[in-house]
This record gives C-alpha cells, sequence and structure tokens, in this order.
C-alpha cells in the first residue's frame, strides 16, 4: 500500500498515534476475546432452555427433521448467525487496526531515516504547526532553499515508504544517521537548525 504526503503530513502531526492504535488494538482484543466467549455460552444457555422446556434436542432436531422443533433450531441458528457476523466485523475492525499500525511505524521509520534537518523542517511544520515563513527565517534558509528541502524530504520519506526495503534495512538507515550526527558533533561540526549548547 502506497502513502501519500497527506498521511505523512497526519502521521507526523499526531505523534500520539502509534500508542492509541495499540490502545485501540488492546480494546479490541479484548472485545473479541469476550465475543468468543459469548457466542460459546449463548449456544449452550439456548440449547439448555430448550431442554428444560422439555424438549430433547436429538440430532434430528439439529438437521431440522423434526418440525415440531424448528423454532428451537431457528432462534439457535439465528443467533450464532447473528453472533458470528458481530465477531467478524470485530475480527476486520482488528486486522485494519494492524494495516494502520503496520502503516504508522513504517512511516515514521523513513522519517527517521531523513537527515537532522530534514526531520526538524517536516517537525517544525507539521507536527509543531509552525508557519513556514517563521521557520525559515528561524533556521536562516531562504524561501526556495527552505521549499526544496521540504519537498525532497517528503519526497524521500514517500520514496522510502514505498520502496522494497524491509523495516531492518529501513532501521539500519536509520542508526548509520544517527552514528553521522556523533562523528559531526565530536568533529565540532554543527548541524543546521540545531541549537548549541554552548
Amino acid at each position: 500500500m502506497n502513502i501519500t504526503e497527506t498521511k505523512i503530513k497526519y502521521i507526523i502531526g499526531n505523534p500520539g498515534l502509534e500508542e492509541s492504535l495499540v490502545e485501540e488494538q488492546k480494546k479490541l482484543l479484548e472485545k473479541i476475546k469476550n465475543q468468543n466467549e459469548n457466542l460459546d455460552s449463548i449456544h449452550d444457555e439456548l440449547i439448555g432452555s430448550a431442554v428444560l422446556k422439555g424438549r430433547e434436542l436429538r440430532h434430528d432436531v439439529l438437521s431440522r427433521t423434526n418440525s415440531k422443533n424448528d423454532g428451537i433450531y431457528g432462534a439457535i441458528e439465528q443467533a450464532e448467525r447473528i453472533q458470528q457476523e458481530y465477531f467478524t466485523g470485530l475480527q476486520e475492525q482488528f486486522f485494519v487496526l494492524v494495516e494502520q499500525l503496520e502503516m504508522v511505524q513504517r512511516a515514521r521509520l523513513c522519517f527517521d531515516t531523513l537527515d537532522v534537518e530534514s526531520r526538524l523542517i517536516l517537525n517544525r511544520l507539521y507536527r509543531d504547526k509552525e508557519k513556514w515563513e517563521y521557520v525559515e527565517k528561524n533556521m536562516g534558509i531562504n524561501h526556495r532553499t527552505f521549499i526544496t528541502k521540504r519537498n525532497f524530504a517528503m519526497y524521500t520519506v514517500m520514496e522510502r515508504y514505498n520502496s522494497r526495503l524491509t523495516m531492518r534495512e529501513l532501521g539500519k538507515m536509520k542508526n548509520k544517521d544517527k552514528e553521522d550526527n556523533v562523528t559531526q558533533r565530536k568533529q565540532g561540526k554543527e548541524i543546521a537548525g540545531q541549537i548549541s549548547l554552548f
């Protein structure tokens, strides 16, 4: 599944998105577990109540050969069908959440592979919601260069996301960038957009 610029902006602008998706998954898993238990108990209760009413549920009743007990069979069948449809709906919701979480994790990892300046530009624009004019001025970048860097950063995230790179390969790219930044700091080089503490 390809990712769009709009989705990337949304993911950058919502830092707690991954955690909220995980919480939704946990709640949905609990619902699925409860629903599965409910399905079993409803079936047992319907059969139990039919037996209490003096109707013996035999194989011929469950196979609809005895018209006297069709009401009981129909009730059991309908209850099971409704419960199963609901259960299936919960499972589908869970798989959608899994896909969304995978998308967010991959997009964030691709974002993390960017150089420090590119991440800073995108974070300030979409997470911090700062005006581009302010970011340009604050970072000391002219408008044309700023737009070029912003577009290239966004293009790079989309390209890496849509590539065949595995999460592991993306992770290695992220770690290499951190190693390069540590090397630059050790050599006394400033990283654009970074405030010096000394």
